[in-house]
């Protein structure tokens, strides 16, 4: 494979994750406003929370990857 393909199938796994982790995060923010438990309202949130983080986090290594070609490991 060459790297073109190689950066092009990358580009592809990190959009195709973004799409995956906006989808939970998305349920659990709906969860947060369906559940009447406090307990539960807070449960949701840090996990809605934990997801956005994930979103955040391959966003940047999209950005990386379009703009150098490259992502690092950190």
């Amino acid at each position: 494979m060459s790297e073109s393909e190689t950066k092009d199938l990358l580009e592809k796994a990190i959009e195709q994750a973004l799409v995956y982790e906006n989808k939970v995060r998305d349920v659990y923010l709906d969860a947060v406003k369906k559940t009447e438990d406090e307990v539960g309202k807070r449960v949701f949130q840090v996990l809605a929370d934990e997801e956005q983080g994930h979103v955040d986090y391959l966003e940047l290594k999209l950005a990386k990857l379009r703009e150098t070609g490259t992502v690092d490991s950190g």
